[in-house]
C-alpha cells in the first residue's frame, strides 16, 4: 500500500513561527506553501484550532489537493484506511491515471552536496556515563542521542596533512569554526545556538605512521566553550589516515570528550545543570545505497 505513495517527512510547525523565529529559510520554503495549499483544501476541523503544532499522517497530490488526512498519531489500522481511502480518491480525481513513483536515491544528509577536494562529517552527541549511571538520562530527554553534520572545504581539508613528520598547529580559523559549530551540548536535537561562545583551542596534527601511500595522522587537541549559560571543556583525539594515492582521507575518526554544563533555552537541560561528562564523535559520512 505504501508503495504507491510518495513518504515524506517535514516540519510543518514553521507554518506560522513566533516574531523570534522569523529565519529566512522558514518564510516560503516549497513544503510549506503545499502544506498551506492542502490545509486550505480539507475538511473543516481536520486539525483542532488554536493547535500549535500540525503533525499526523496526510495524503495529498503533487499539486497539494486533499485527498486524506489524520491529526496528531496514527495507529496501524487507521494508516491502512487512510491510504486506502485516499488512493481511492486519487483515482477518483485523475480518472485512475496513475504515474509511477520516482525511484531517485534522496540525500540523507543535512547541508550541501559534499564538495570535490572537500568532506562531509557525520556527528554524533551523546551524554556519557556518570559514575554507575552507564545510561544517563533525565525525565526530559531520553536517549539524548543526536546527529549533525559539518562540511569542510578542500583548502580546510589541506590543513589536516602535516607537512613530513613533524607536528601541524591547525589555524585558529578552523580550531573556532569546528569548536563553534560542533562542539556544543546537544540534546533532543536542540543545541546552544551563543555566536559568541569560542573562547580558546589548539589543535595538532602529526603523522603517525606510513604504509605504502597510506599516512596515518593523530590529532590531539583541546578547546573551551562558555555562552549562553552553557559551558563545555572538551579534549579531542583523532586518527585520520590519507590515501596519497587516491589524493582523499579514507578515514577521518575524532572524539571530543569532556565535561558540560549550564542550561540554555535550547538544549532542554533545566534541572540537569551541573557538570556532567558529553561526548561528540566525528567520522566520515557515506552516503548509504
Amino acid at each position: 500500500m505504501a508503495k504507491e505513495f510518495v513518504c515524506v517527512a517535514d516540519e510543518c510547525w514553521d507554518l506560522s513561527p513566533p516574531d523570534w523565529f522569523n529565519r529566512e529559510w522558514l518564510k516560503t520554503p516549497r513544503s510549506t506553501r503545499l502544506f498551506e495549499s492542502y490545509l486550505k483544501k480539507a475538511p473543516e476541523g481536520l486539525i483542532p484550532q488554536g493547535t500549535s503544532t500540525f503533525q499526523g499522517s496526510y495524503c495529498m497530490t503533487a499539486e497539494g489537493d486533499y485527498l486524506g488526512g489524520a491529526f496528531a498519531w496514527v495507529d496501524r489500522d487507521r494508516t491502512v484506511q487512510l491510504l486506502k481511502s485516499s488512493l481511492e480518491n486519487f483515482r477518483k480525481k485523475s480518472d485512475g491515471e496513475m504515474k509511477p513513483v520516482p525511484e531517485n536515491e534522496l540525500p540523507l544528509y543535512v547541508g550541501p552536496a559534499p564538495a570535490k577536494g572537500g568532506l562531509k562529517i557525520q556527528l554524533a552527541y551523546r551524554d556519557l556515563p556518570r559514575g554507575s549511571n552507564r545510561y544517563p538520562q533525565t525525565d526530559r530527554i531520553e536517549r539524548p542521542v543526536n546527529l549533525g553534520f559539518l562540511d569542510l572545504k578542500p583548502e580546510e581539508v589541506r590543513e589536516f596533512l602535516p607537512e613530513g613528520k613533524e607536528a601541524k598547529t591547525l589555524s585558529q580559523v578552523l580550531v573556532k569554526k569546528i569548536s563553534q559549530d560542533c562542539l556544543k551540548d546537544c540534546a533532543r536535537g536542540q543545541c546552544n545556538v551563543d555566536k559568541k561562545a569560542f573562547r580558546s583551542g589548539e589543535w595538532t596534527v602529526k603523522e603517525s605512521g606510513r604504509k605504502g601511500k597510506l599516512r596515518t595522522i593523530e590529532l590531539r587537541g583541546t578547546s573551551s566553550l562558555d555562552g549562553g549559560g552553557v559551558r563545555f571543556e572538551p579534549t579531542i583525539y583523532g586518527q585520520l589516515e590519507y590515501d596519497e594515492g587516491e589524493g582523499k582521507f579514507v578515514h577521518f575518526d575524532l572524539v571530543a570528550v569532556g565535561q558540560r554544563s549550564g542550561a540554555s533555552e535550547f538544549n532542554f537541560r533545566r534541572g540537569d545543570e551541573d557538570a556532567a561528562p558529553l561526548g561528540v564523535a566525528f567520522r566520515l559520512f557515506a552516503q548509504k545505497k
